[in-house]
């Protein structure tokens, strides 16, 4: 499997970008790190056309200040067994915003594909928004598929038990924040 990591330092201001897996078993594993600075707006279009190709996308949002990035992602299988693994997190603080429109699309010719699109959004502040939307297009019936989103807020009651063993509320929600993260652990470089 190819990794490639991209920060968002490294991104213009519009991105857009598209990749065909066409090989037979070819596969590739995304890691999108945006913190600090972020592009206005992405597209990102991925196509598996190559029988068992497979591509699986982690998208760690640090969101702060007055960052706002719409974040469009295409994902079309065309070949028998391919599979596709996306999990989109957002952590936005201040009046930082973000808007993720994921879609999944097997074709007919897809037969036994895999696929599964999540998103979450964790808002640190009032001012913060996060607008997520997943999407599957399924035009084959022997496929596996699977798509889920949430918004939330840290929860006043883990705020106010962390705070009662002597952290500062900025402390607490870096703690909340590195344990949102924690199933990316392995392959971000976040701080908390």
């Amino acid at each position: 499997m190819q990794d490639i990591t991209i920060h968002s330092n490294t991104l213009p201001e519009t991105f857009e970008h598209a990749i065909v897996l066409a090989k037979a078993n070819e596969a590739r594993r995304l890691v999108f790190l945006f913190e600090k600075h972020a592009p206005r707006k992405m597209h990102l279009s991925v196509t598996l056309a190559g029988k068992k190709s497979s591509v699986e996308i982690l998208w760690a949002y640090k969101g702060s200040g007055d960052m706002q990035t719409d974040i469009a992602l295409d994902i079309v299988h065309k070949a028998e067994g391919t599979a596709s693994n996306v999990n989109f997190k957002g952590a936005l603080a201040d009046s930082s915003r973000v808007t993720f429109h994921g879609t999944v699309r097997i074709e007919k010719s897809a037969k036994y594909a895999d696929a599964k699109l999540g998103a979450k959004a964790l808002l640190l502040s009032e001012q913060a928004r996060a607008f997520i939307k997943p999407d599957l297009e399924i035009l084959q019936n022997e496929v596996k598929a699977s798509h889920g989103s949430s918004i939330g807020r840290v929860s006043a009651k883990d705020l106010f038990y962390l705070r009662s063993r002597g952290l500062s509320e900025k402390e607490a929600k870096k703690i909340c924040v590195a344990g949102f993260f924690q199933d990316m652990s392995n392959v971000l470089a976040l701080t908390p």
